[in-house]
């Protein structure tokens, strides 16, 4: 169960994953502030390695590593369909270094 933006202040889903680890092969990742009480306190306490409280420092003093945007921005895999702009973005921008480097005309690519 992966957890982000939830303050573990709804009793019948606290329940509900205390329950789950009763289940071996259940897994908790909460991303929220290394510091928080109650809840976390308590499954942080269980010493449990099937749970991972990730959060703390972010990019910025006001942008924390647990906060969503920071996350997303940060953290996730980016999107196969943006991997491959990614790539040809960059195969494209070393071959017009090439090409400067080599005073040749730089490459152009209609993409529309």
């Amino acid at each position: 169960m992966f957890v982000i933006g939830y303050s573990f202040g709804d009793e019948h889903i606290n329940n509900i994953v205390f329950q789950a680890l009763t289940i071996p092969t259940f897994r908790l990742i909460a991303l929220c502030s290394p510091d928080a009480s109650g809840v976390i306190e308590r499954l942080r306490a269980l010493n449990d390695p099937r749970i991972w409280i990730i959060g703390g420092v972010g990019p910025t003093e006001t942008r924390q590593g647990h906060f969503f945007d920071v996350f997303v921005e940060h953290f996730m895999p980016e999107p196969p369909g943006n991997k491959i702009d990614t790539a040809i973005t960059k195969v494209m921008t070393e071959l017009s270094a090439a090409a400067e480097e080599a005073e040749t005309p730089s490459i152009v690519v209609d993409n529309e």
